[in-house]
């Protein structure tokens, strides 16, 4: 059984984000878009003393968050070219299995009266 993974501190803007949310809740119409389009308006037009009043509870979240997990370190997992990179050469493998197998078969008489795929 594999240990459940720990998630990352939020940063400000997902403590704002979070809030938000809390308030759209009420709102009959609570899409995540809708949610996401208003947040990121309402981040860019909040003062900056009120982003440092979110950046000041994101690091005090932080501070607890390093407290509860002493051993964390974040480690980013691969990039969407990696992924790419892995899959392909997946794909490569099996077509190349697929390939030696057919031609494994068509060598083989082991159904002589079926001819050979083509």
């Amino acid at each position: 059984m594999t240990a459940m993974r720990t998630k990352r501190p939020p940063n400000s803007f997902m403590l704002f984000r979070a809030a938000v949310a809390l308030d759209k809740s009420t709102e009959e119409n609570t899409d995540q878009i809708s949610i996401r389009k208003a947040a990121s308006i309402a981040w860019k037009d909040l003062s900056e003393s009120k982003k440092d009043q979110w950046k000041a509870l994101a690091e005090k979240t932080a501070a607890e968050h390093r407290v509860a997990n002493p051993g964390y370190r974040y480690v980013p997992g691969p990039t969407k070219q990696e992924r790419k990179e892995v899959k392909a050469k997946a794909t490569a493998n099996k077509k190349s299995l697929r390939a030696k197998a057919k031609k494994k078969l068509d060598k083989s008489s082991a159904f002589p009266n079926i001819p050979p795929a083509v």
